[in-house]
């Protein structure tokens, strides 16, 4: 079976295998909600209690134990610049939503706003709240069938070049087409992709915007360290034992762990990546 839109890749392989991504929505699907709040401010209090971090402070956290796998974020507040100072806003999402919830008993996806806001309430603790909190809750869903699609498995070549080889018209760019180094689900990679297919085609001399890797970045590596740690400080004892006798031994290897370490890779970061 073939995506209406996959004509291309039916006659030439290197336009890659779109049917790969479209067609399973049971697996690429998740259920978004945005959830307003109003004259009950406590709730994002007690969010923050429970999440360990500040309102608009901190990335998602997960109810990993949910059947719906629920992740839930507090933006900083006001989300919009005219909205009241008694209307909050938030965000959560399930991941898991066709297994049935364990407050409502259904399937995320077949669940209404007020539905999926009971089951959230009842994984934050406060069943004995409910009642209370839901007159204040206007929770709208949204099936989203192929959300997550970009990361269905495949295999080399499912997704097309952004120049296929022996292309001089035709280019891909987006979320569906390999980019070596890169990752999907990011509006970089979509523009990076763009400006690939603009660039070369035209042969631009213009440098595309480099990738960033964090995993290079001491500081970010000392950022995952400390997060690990649970820790703002790292401390002489978080250091590892070493035997004195086998310092100088120690050393040498580390040594050479540090001189075995690969160069930091360039991805389309040089003028003639365009040519």
């Amino acid at each position: 079976m073939l995506h209406p839109l996959g004509k291309l890749a039916k006659k030439c392989p290197e336009y890659g295998h779109p049917e790969k991504f479209a067609f399973d929505p049971d697996k690429s699907n998740f259920v978004s909600c945005s959830v307003t709040v109003r004259d009950y401010p406590q709730f994002f209090d007690y969010l923050a209690e429970k999440a360990g971090n500040l309102t608009g402070k901190g990335g998602c956290s997960t109810f990993v134990d949910a059947p719906w796998f629920m992740n839930y974020n507090v933006p900083l507040q006001p989300v919009a610049p005219d909205r009241p100072e008694n209307v909050q806003f938030m965000w959560f999402y399930g991941l898991h939503a066709n297994n049935c919830g364990t407050y409502v008993k259904k399937p995320m996806t077949k669940c209404s706003g007020e539905e999926v806001m009971r089951e959230f309430l009842y994984y934050c603790g406060l069943e004995d709240k409910i009642d209370e909190i839901m007159p204040h809750i206007t929770a709208i869903p949204v099936v989203m069938p192929y959300i997550t699609s970009q990361f269905m498995p495949r295999k080399l070549k499912d997704r097309p070049e952004v120049i296929p080889a022996g292309n001089k018209n035709l280019a891909f760019i987006g979320q569906f087409v390999e980019l070596e180094g890169d990752v999907v689900f990011t509006v970089e990679t979509s523009v990076r992709t763009a400006m690939i297919a603009v660039y070369r085609m035209l042969h631009l001399d213009r440098p595309i915007t480099p990738l960033f890797q964090g995993q290079y970045d001491i500081r970010m590596v000392n950022v995952a360290l400390k997060t690990l740690l649970g820790k703002d400080k790292i401390e002489v004892s978080d250091l590892p034992k070493v035997n004195p006798l086998k310092l100088p031994q120690t050393m040498h290897e580390i040594v050479n762990a540090i001189n075995q370490i690969p160069p930091v890779p360039e991805y389309y970061s040089e003028r003639k990546e365009n040519n």
